[in-house]
């Protein structure tokens, strides 16, 4: 007989999770030096739109508040439940559910 699950409740935040890479070598010819310009700036490119992510994703769309993000694990359909409420405006901004595999 199964019986209503206990979900497991875990707060976290966020984090950008960028490194900063070694350098590619430096070549001498221009050609290369305008391929390390471009590497270059799609990086910073992807630098800023991974930062501005993470900043929509843990900020209140209204205010700006930090959000409070919970997640429940559902064992039994395999389930994660991602919830984000913001404590300012007492508003839930996100609910989302996740397959585990």
């Amino acid at each position: 007989m199964e019986g209503p699950s206990t979900p497991l409740v875990v707060s976290f935040q966020l984090s950008t999770g960028i490194a900063n890479d070694a350098d590619s070598g430096g070549q001498d010819n221009h050609q290369g030096a305008n391929m390390d310009d471009r590497q270059t700036n799609l990086k910073n490119t992807r630098i800023q739109s991974h930062q501005a992510f993470i900043e929509r994703q843990n900020h209140c769309p209204l205010c700006g508040s930090e959000l409070e993000i919970q997640v429940e694990t559902y064992l039994e359909n395999f389930t994660l439940r991602e919830e984000a409420r913001c404590p300012s405006c007492d508003v839930m901004t996100r609910v989302k559910d996740h397959k585990m595999h």
